[in-house]
């Protein structure tokens, strides 16, 4: 059973099991998040990001460091954290100008050994539940890269519409994909 909840970094389980799934799905990323030194950051190189596809298993330590100063779920299976979704609240971009202020949904990550289990799905689940009982916001906000087909279809079957497509942004034949969730207040 699988079980979600809202979880603090003060916590060193917490922290270091985050910190365990991001290592292993970092390179899963476009660009991998050893690339990256923030969860909002816009900018990509393409001779970085060619690099960075190279290069291989360090750890996304700048990533983590803004990770950290964000709200947090986790899902629990048995006592073990098996994926997480990190937040902004009053997140504002212009990439999403008409639909701020928003929460933001920086990052998601599920063990590659749990996934294809409803996971992601059960916690956006929570997510939702959780922002109508604690916040007063019309938007939940993300993005994602073309890509990431599988991402995309959970986000598309949690009722989020594409709102912002960013060609080639990451790449050739890679784009940005901004998503919003019209949320009833």
């Amino acid at each position: 059973m699988v079980i979600v909840q809202s979880s603090d970094f003060s916590d060193s389980k917490v922290s270091e099991s985050v910190a365990l799934i991001l290592h292993q799905c970092s390179s899963e990323f476009i660009p991998p998040l050893t690339n990256r030194s923030s969860t909002t950051q816009k900018q990509w190189s393409l001779e970085e990001h060619s690099v960075t596809l190279n290069s291989g298993g360090s750890f996304p330590q700048s990533y983590f460091d803004k990770l950290r100063t964000q709200e947090l779920v986790t899902a629990w299976i048995e006592n073990r954290i098996v994926g997480f979704l990190s937040f902004q609240s009053q997140f504002c971009d212009d990439n999403l100008t008409p639909f701020c202020p928003a929460i933001y949904v920086t990052t998601v990550c599920i063990e590659p050994d749990f996934r294809g289990r409803g996971i992601c799905s059960k916690i956006y689940d929570w997510l939702l539940d959780y922002i109508r009982k604690n916040f007063n916001t019309r938007y939940l906000s993300t993005r994602t890269w073309s890509t990431n087909t599988g991402h995309i279809r959970i986000l598309q079957n949690q009722g989020f519409q594409e709102c912002r497509r960013l060609l080639n942004d990451r790449g050739a034949g890679i784009d940005t994909v901004y998503f919003i969730r019209h949320l009833s207040i």
